[in-house]
């Protein structure tokens, strides 16, 4: 199904990938979490655990110890099998959004995502606004 959709709108359009500035200006955030809760990792250097501690006002040393792993030399807030909910609270809100790191603020502008207009889709029916991106572009283009 999703290589049929692709191809319509190849035909249509041209690859997705290509509009990726246009489709990322339209980007807005629906804070449904999903990003959050996707299986990757979450990779952190020590000035982002800094400002997320200060954000949560506990110290570094306690951060460390409660939120984070070390995998492969890197220090990690989330991976598949560790926080799946990362720093989110019920209401799908960050708790450390105003100290939160790098990976999360450049979201949805990932190189993995721009790989090919497949792993766009995959990414577009996980996050909500990324899949209104698309549409919108689409919309504008007048692609059925």
């Amino acid at each position: 199904m999703c290589k049929l959709i692709i191809m319509k709108y190849e035909e249509s359009f041209g690859r997705m990938v290509s509009m990726k500035s246009l489709i990322l200006s339209k980007f807005k955030c629906k804070q449904t979490g999903a990003c959050c809760r996707d299986s990757g990792y979450v990779r952190v250097n020590s000035v982002q655990i800094q400002k997320m501690a200060s954000v949560l006002e506990i110290d570094v040393a306690y951060f460390l110890n409660n939120f984070t792993i070390k995998k492969n030399g890197w220090t990690l807030i989330a991976a598949p099998n560790y926080r799946p909910d990362c720093f989110l609270d019920e209401n799908n809100r960050c708790t450390v959004y105003e100290g939160r790191p790098a990976a999360c603020k450049s979201y949805p502008n990932w190189s993995t995502i721009w790989d090919s207009d497949e792993s766009l889709l995959k990414e577009a029916a996980l996050c909500k606004g990324l899949e209104n991106a698309i549409e919108i572009v689409k919309s504008e283009k007048k692609i059925n």
